[in-house]
């Protein structure tokens, strides 16, 4: 069967509670059949648990709506919302006799609850599920949102008396909240790292085990309901292997698993969100187990104002998901009691967007390929704060080059450490990586960011970068070009990134070679012209055979200069070396994901212009492959293109004027069908 995209309406108790307002809904639904695939009826609106004698006083008509649905033709199941709370409320619904998350201080968010609780999961989720299940969904899909990190205004959860107990008899500690915060923040790197590691494993037991009791109750009362799970922030209050969660969730019987990684961009107030938000759920689907094949991307216009997102960003953000990796979208985009009216016209283009979100997942499955960040699940516990901040305080916001300016001016992620050209390896990555992997980073390309050379220097591999810091630089610091071909008569270009500007410092370095043959490819000067560094960009080769740039001046930030890009794509292809990069050879504000299908050596390039300004005249370069493709846009345009082949083996396509905020995909046919 043709692969298609995965798309699921979810909708509202207001329409399913009021038999007119759903059967008005169940009408347009109807209309907008080709568009979907089924329906999640919402059970809650509220982010916190409730009582179940309300959820029983519910479930005949949650029950009727849902064999409504499917006397329609249409499968349907219920979205849980919410399964261990997430923020406190709706007060006086919250049942009492629960332990509540808590905090590292002790305090604790109303309407949430420890999943380790015995009375939680004997008494409430066991009758709650019961219920659910009782309505004879097709499926039955956990939320909202199921993370340790992140619930009211707690940051890393939970640390009640019940989780510190277990703690301590599994590591044979005696730690206090107190005492095991200090822990966190030992300036003994090695102690620190020890123990945000296994706090990070502890709780990703508490996640795989809530999974796994979820999956033997339900399937002990039906073992034909597809089980769902909703997260978000890239498992940053854990680190369960994203395989092993769906694995507890699928059970003994290997059932099929749904996905959903969650995150905000609720408005259209500024687009890049979308793409933040594509990078940290595309990275999440990549190392989802591949028998995991209904993966959603979350498009929630919360809390529903039909004007705060326009038609053209909802389809916008549903397209570029898909790009990332997703293979559908769950449209959360109806509000509880605006006139349905207000909502047709959205309807009505979502449901035409369709075909090409179909285009898009075939090809979903397959991994991007280009630069990888570093990621792992574990990557949280090498998180450095600032001064005065502590580990959980930067967990949400843990460094991701993804969010910089690279990846929306021309350059292709990956999202695992196999699918890469080059690696940007941050420090955070730098103190996490096993060294087996560090290895194998370093016999490819590597991007390295100045702060992480310490690092990697504490662990015995300093002489793989080519340098180290001799001096840190805190005020006026400018970087200039020197002469070097990777700069195309560029040399003395500065690039002045406002050091001084307190909401954008950062340290500048000053570097110097530990190995022979390094080049040097910018320097620092200040506002005098004064030379600061005779060097902050340097290139090396290394013992391994890889090849490394140290970078000490703003790495991932104010990239989009045109001169700085133009020497950025110069470098990241010599990085890449024979491996070879994809990326968008003109200036052009254009994200782009790559993958590849063998043996058939079809590729497909999914692209976002991420501009207000139309992209005219933008070219790709392809390292390899056929002269051969097909254009399509997301408004159902299509092209047959005919690339340029080059002296160096690349391929280059012209591309058709790209309009703002605009997807399509350019696939190549087969090099053999090709010649």
């Amino acid at each position: 069967m043709e692969k298609k995209s995965n798309i699921t309406y979810r909708i509202p108790p207001a329409f399913w509670k009021s038999p007119g307002r759903f059967q008005a809904l169940l009408e347009e639904l109807k209309k907008q059949r080709s568009g979907f695939d089924d329906v999640a009826l919402f059970c809650g609106f509220t982010h916190s648990i409730r009582q179940l004698d309300t959820i029983r006083g519910e479930q005949p008509r949650l029950r009727a709506a849902l064999a409504e649905l499917r006397r329609n033709g249409i499968p349907c199941g219920i979205n849980l919302l919410c399964t261990v709370g997430h923020h406190p409320e709706n007060l006086p619904d919250i049942p009492g006799g629960m332990q509540p998350f808590t905090s590292l201080d002790g305090r604790t968010c109303r309407g949430s609850v420890c999943p380790r609780d015995q009375r939680f999961r004997n008494d409430y989720l066991r009758g709650l599920l019961t219920v659910l299940c009782e309505c004879s969904p097709d499926f039955l899909w956990l939320d909202d949102d199921i993370r340790f990190y992140g619930h009211g205004d707690l940051k890393l959860v939970c640390f009640c008396d019940r989780c510190m107990a277990e703690f301590n008899q599994l590591h044979h500690t005696a730690f206090s909240r107190k005492t095991l915060a200090a822990a966190f923040g030992s300036p003994d790197p090695q102690k620190s790292i020890l123990w945000r590691r296994r706090w990070l494993e502890f709780s990703g037991t508490a996640l795989a085990g809530l999974f796994a009791y979820v999956e033997q109750i339900v399937h002990s009362i039906n073992p034909d309901i597809e089980l769902g799970a909703m997260d978000a922030g890239m498992r940053v209050g854990d680190s369960a292997g994203l395989d092993v969660l769906a694995k507890a969730l699928s059970g003994p019987g290997a059932r099929p698993v749904r996905w959903r990684p969650g995150g905000g961009a609720y408005t259209d107030r500024a687009f890049d969100d979308f793409l933040i938000k594509a990078h940290c759920i595309g990275c999440e689907a990549a190392w989802l187990p591949d028998s995991v094949h209904n993966v959603q991307a979350e498009v929630e216009n919360f809390n529903y104002q039909r004007l705060a997102k326009s038609v053209h960003a909802t389809c916008f953000e549903g397209a570029v998901y898909m790009a990332a990796g997703l293979t559908g979208c769950a449209w959360n985009v109806l509000d509880a009691e605006d006139p349905l009216a207000v909502y047709q016209p959205l309807l009505k283009e979502l449901t035409a967007l369709r075909p090409f979100l179909d285009l898009q997942a075939k090809w979903a499955e397959i991994r991007p390929v280009g630069i990888y960040h570093g990621w792992v699940p574990e990557l949280p516990a090498g998180a450095l704060p600032s001064p005065g901040a502590s580990w959980e305080d930067t967990l949400w916001q843990w460094p991701n080059p993804h969010f910089s300016g690279l990846f929306t001016a021309g350059f292709p992620p990956a999202y695992r450490p196999e699918d890469a050209a080059v690696t940007i390896l941050t420090s955070q990555s730098a103190r996490i990586l096993p060294e087996p992997v560090l290895l194998e980073i370093f016999r490819r390309g590597v991007y390295c960011p100045a702060d992480a050379l310490p690092v990697l220097e504490a662990r015995g591999l300093g002489d793989l970068t080519g340098f180290r810091i001799a001096e840190r630089i805190e005020d006026d610091a400018i970087e200039e070009f020197v002469e070097h071909p990777f700069h195309q008569g560029a040399a003395g270009f500065r690039r002045d990134c406002r050091q001084s500007f307190p909401w954008g410092h950062e340290s500048a370095y000053s570097l110097v070679p530990v190995v022979d043959g390094t080049e040097t490819l910018a320097r620092l000067v200040n506002y005098q012209g004064k030379e600061s560094a005779a060097c902050s960009l340097g290139i090396s080769r290394n013992r391994l055979g890889g090849r490394v740039a140290a970078a000490g001046y703003y790495p991932l930030r104010d990239l989009q200069f045109a001169s700085k890009l133009n020497s950025m794509k110069n470098l990241f292809q010599w990085l890449a070396g024979s491996a070879g990069l994809a990326e968008i050879a003109t200036y052009h504000r254009i994200a782009l994901w790559v993958r590849r299908r063998k043996p058939e050596g079809e590729t497909a390039v999914q692209l976002v212009n991420a501009s207000q300004d139309p992209a005219r005249e933008a070219v790709l370069r392809l390292p390899d492959g056929s002269v051969n493709a097909e254009w399509q846009d997301w408004r159902g345009g299509k092209r047959e293109l005919t690339g340029m082949a080059k002296a160096d083996g690349s391929i280059h396509f012209s591309l058709p004027e790209m309009p703002p905020w605009s997807v399509a995909l350019l696939t190549t046919k087969s090099v053999v069908s090709g010649q």
